[in-house]
């Protein structure tokens, strides 16, 4: 089974440029899927702004962990180690070359590692289309006036990643998790978009 290392957003100069990358890698599937009116079919690349906000998420969770100072927001990037294994290799990243396109870091030990997925979360903070249905008892009594919460924003995985992505969405759930509880938080809030008759929901669970 393939082991996911969970690292801190910002640590490497290509980590905003990857999760711009890996948003545009979800739309094809997401088409096929049945799903592809939750983003549409523009590139997050091509969107006015969305690369600037994504370097400045970036900016911010790395100020957040350093200094505690500004917006409680952490960007976490999963990675899987890739390196020489020509043999049983079935990319190129696998027999140690490096695949156009995707994201590698090198570590100080030498270990390579593949940028695989994404996650941001954000303290006691909650999104426009949440607070907008506050008109609704049961969302306003649940949310409104808490502050012991985190809110997972957003946790994309690079599809063009293959197998590697494999257990990363569990893995990225459990580190965000583990964040937290390091927060003295209590309760965690994930969303998920219901079109297409709550497929992803069912997916997601």
């Amino acid at each position: 089974m393939i082991k996911t290392n969970i690292r801190d957003g910002g640590l490497v100069p290509h980590d905003a440029a990857f999760i711009v990358e890996a948003f545009d890698s979800t739309l094809a599937p997401l088409a096929a899927f049945g799903s592809g009116e939750m983003w549409g079919s523009k590139p997050f690349s091509e969107k006015e702004g969305f690369t600037e906000e994504t370097l400045n998420d970036v900016e911010t969770s790395e100020r957040y962990r350093a200094t505690g100072e500004g917006d409680a927001l952490r960007v976490f990037i999963a990675e899987v180690e890739v390196g020489p294994s020509a043999p049983s290799a079935i990319a190129p990243h696998d027999a140690g070359q490096e695949e156009p396109g995707l994201r590698y870091r090198v570590a100080d030990d030498g270990k390579r590692y593949l940028s695989v997925g994404t996650a941001v979360v954000r303290t006691n903070w909650l999104p426009g289309h949440v607070k907008a249905q506050f008109d609704r008892e049961n969302i306003r009594d649940a949310l409104e006036g808490k502050n012991d919460f985190v809110y997972l924003d957003v946790m994309v995985t690079d599809y063009r990643t293959g197998h590697h992505r494999k257990g990363v969405g569990e893995a990225l759930i459990r580190r965000v998790k583990e964040y937290g509880v390091e927060e003295g938080m209590q309760v965690l809030y994930v969303d998920a978009w219901a079109g297409n008759k709550r497929k992803l929901i069912r997916f997601y669970e």
